[in-house]
């Protein structure tokens, strides 16, 4: 098995591996792997128009399962 070099392809990689499993659970509310991979699909493709590859951000928001990604 080959590991992941950043955080997001280990991310990827268990979400093609493990789709429907439970990667996060919040209370009764429940977030697959396919989930938080969606998730994270539309948030970098709301962005990728609007920050070049050396921007920096910073995000602040409250603490919620749905920030995850």
């Amino acid at each position: 098995m080959t590991l992941p070099s950043v955080l997001h392809d280990g991310l990827r990689m268990a979400a093609v591996r493990f789709a429907d499993r439970d990667a996060l659970l919040a209370g009764d509310r429940r977030f697959s792997y396919r989930d938080l991979d969606e998730a994270s699909d539309r948030l970098a493709a709301a962005y990728a128009s609007r920050i070049a590859p050396a921007d920096r951000i910073a995000l602040m928001m409250t603490n919620r399962p749905e920030f995850i990604v």
